[in-house]
């Protein structure tokens, strides 16, 4: 047996089936390490790609402050107008209005002909 499958150590029998088969080395074979080093290094060096320059953490947006002012203003028309309107609505439009206002709307959309 040692010479039909080369070194012994890393061939045995199949409990079950009693065919040869490798121990020792798992599923990537003999070229397990270095296969999974290749994949390791490609990763690290595509990784590198990733990583920004001062040039590019210096061109940040320019319009940021004015972003987060907006934001804060859609929170604040959210908080103290949208929400309370809808709570007006829901209180003085019963179950039997709002389901009529629904199906006006869906009705009075354009309609995609197919």
């Amino acid at each position: 047996m040692d010479m039909q499958y080369g070194h012994s150590p890393v061939w045995g029998l199949h409990p079950a089936r009693q065919t040869p088969y490798k121990i020792g080395y798992g599923q990537w074979g003999n070229m397990g390490f270095s296969r999974i080093m290749a994949v390791a290094l490609t990763g690290l060096w595509l990784a590198g790609c990733t990583t920004p320059t001062p040039a590019m953490l210096a061109a940040n947006d320019p319009y940021e402050p004015m972003n987060r002012e907006t934001l804060k203003l859609n929170g604040k028309i959210d908080r103290y107008f949208v929400v309370p309107t809808v709570g007006v609505y829901f209180f003085l439009v019963g179950d039997k209005g709002r389901r009529a206002f629904h199906n006006f709307l869906q009705n009075s959309r354009p309609r995609r002909c197919s």
